[in-house]
């Protein structure tokens, strides 16, 4: 099911019993990178869900805070960087999306979580997570529903100065999306820690 001109598809719709994880990944709105949201299904990891527009941040903090309501609450996960902050900060603070449904990446030194929003985007982890995240693609293809994600992971590679990106001329702003999505996966508690966390 397509929505919003073709800009939002529908996979699975929402189950009131699911808990759902969203990946963000927002671009200024000025140039040709696009907008876009993975939603997957947190006990399947099936995508049930995307959205790919270009638009100011401020309207998309709100077309994410609809989707993210619309699929119980899904747990937020983006970037951060200056535009995926800004749109997380909007969803918390002018739309009242739950400050506790938004991932906080971990401190280095002292392991617990950070207050600021989102996953540091750094050498070293875009590096590890987007290894981990080509071995969720080569195994579970079958979980990804958008093709034009599928698209962008087929001209997504490693240049020769080492960084992994879209080829000149292609986008892999849905690519980016779906990453966020997969750390949510590894990173929600739904049910809280494990009773045998040490510290």
């Amino acid at each position: 099911i397509s929505r919003w001109n073709d800009e939002l598809r529908i996979f699975a719709h929402p189950k009131p019993e699911c808990t759902y994880v969203m990946g963000v990944d927002t671009a200024t709105g000025h140039g040709e990178d696009y907008s876009c949201i993975s939603i997957r299904e947190f006990t399947t990891w099936k995508q049930v869900a995307t959205y790919r527009t270009q638009m100011p941040v401020a309207n998309f903090a709100a077309r994410a805070v609809e989707l993210g309501r619309l699929y119980n609450n899904a747990f937020v996960v983006g970037e951060e960087n200056g535009c995926s902050i800004a749109t997380l900060l909007q969803m918390r603070d002018t739309h009242n999306y739950p400050d506790d449904m938004f991932f906080r990446d971990v401190d280095v030194d002292t392991q617990r979580p950070r207050e600021i929003f989102g996953w540091m985007n750094t050498q070293k982890s875009r590096r590890v997570y987007l290894n981990s995240y080509e071995k969720f693609v080569r195994d579970s293809i079958k979980t990804f529903k958008d093709g034009r994600l599928i698209a962008e992971l087929i001209s997504f590679i490693v240049k020769p100065n080492g960084r992994a990106e879209a080829q000149e001329g292609y986008h892999d702003d849905m690519v980016f999306a779906d990453l966020c999505c997969y750390i949510g996966l590894h990173n929600y508690q739904p049910c809280g820690a494990l009773p045998f966390w040490v510290a």
